[in-house]
């Protein structure tokens, strides 16, 4: 018992220094993207950004290790890739992440005549997929990016583009944590909201950002 909380502790440190770590290269993305006016000059990858940034935290607060080094590898890329938009004046979409889950299939048969056939199971981890209705989620970021989001709703929707994104990596592990997989819809939700309602309101209005798309 006693080796286990030593192990335990260990890698409570290691971790607290690893987190440490990732702060100090997260706040440092921050400053350069505030010297580079991104957000007024690149919205969208400044909210994109920022989710990766409010998802970092949720893996944080579980002590999930790997979901802290994707999120700020994801963060990482964004941060950069806003900060060469604002000086080029160049803001491109980025990563769009799906989970697609396999199909399950169970076979029966008689070895004696040869007759088989086989019964289609539920698709993998559709546990997690209704935790989160998946489906759902994915068909309201893909409304708002064919809709021109982008340039209606910037910020927002790239806070809930990058969520999803963390969403659909979370699936796509071995074992979805089911505390981080609600806490990140949770963070989605409130995003995709306000999202949805300026798109809506551009849509409504006609407004230019929609009309150019």
């Amino acid at each position: 018992m006693r080796k286990i909380i030593i192990l335990l502790a260990a890698f409570s440190i290691a971790f607290s220094q690893d987190l440490s770590y990732y702060v100090l290269k997260v706040n440092s993305s921050m400053k350069k993207l505030k010297e580079a006016n991104a957000q007024e000059a690149t919205p969208y990858l400044y909210g994109k950004t920022k989710g990766y940034e409010e998802g970092l935290k949720i893996y944080a607060k579980y002590g999930n290790e790997k979901g802290v080094e994707k999120a700020y590898e994801l963060l990482q890329y964004n941060a950069e890739t806003a900060i060469r938009g604002a000086y080029t004046n160049r803001e491109p979409y980025t990563e769009l992440i799906v989970f697609e889950p396999k199909e399950i299939y169970v076979y029966y048969g008689n070895d004696l005549t040869g007759d088989y056939y086989y019964v289609e199971k539920e698709r993998e981890k559709q546990e997690f997929l209704n935790l989160v209705a998946y489906e759902d989620l994915q068909r309201r970021i893909e409304f708002l990016r064919n809709n021109n989001a982008k340039s209606c709703a910037p910020f927002y929707y790239g806070k809930s583009e990058a969520l999803f994104n963390l969403i659909s990596y979370e699936l796509s592990r071995k074992e979805p944590d089911r505390k981080v997989l609600v806490d990140l819809k949770e963070a989605l939700e409130k995003n995709l909201v306000l999202a949805e309602e300026l798109l809506r309101y551009a849509m409504n209005k006609e407004l230019e950002c929609y009309a150019k798309k």
